[in-house]
C-alpha cells in the first residue's frame, strides 16, 4: 500500500489531500521487482477526484488491479 499511496500523493500534490484508498494486490511483489503505476481520473465531483490505479511488474504482469483512490483537489 505504501507505494500506491506514494503514487497517489504524487498526483494530488499533498498527502493531506488523499482521503480514501482501496486496493487488492493480484500477484505477490518480490524484492527487486520494478513496479510501474498507471492511473486515470474517472471523475471529479465537488472538489473530490476519483482515480483508478493499476500496477505492473517488470515482466508486464499486473500486480494490482481495481485500485481506487479519492482525494481533494483545490477549487478553481
Amino acid at each position: 500500500y505504501a507505494w500506491l499511496s506514494d503514487a497517489c500523493v504524487e498526483y494530488l500534490g499533498d498527502p493531506a489531500r488523499l482521503s480514501r484508498l482501496r486496493a487488492r494486490f493480484t500477484k505477490p511483489v518480490q524484492v527487486g521487482d520494478v513496479i510501474r503505476f498507471a492511473g486515470r481520473c474517472t471523475g471529479i465531483e465537488g472538489g473530490t477526484v476519483r482515480l483508478e490505479v493499476t500496477a505492473t511488474n517488470q515482466k508486464g504482469e499486473e500486480v494490482l488491479k481495481g485500485a481506487v483512490a479519492e482525494g481533494r483537489v483545490p477549487e478553481r
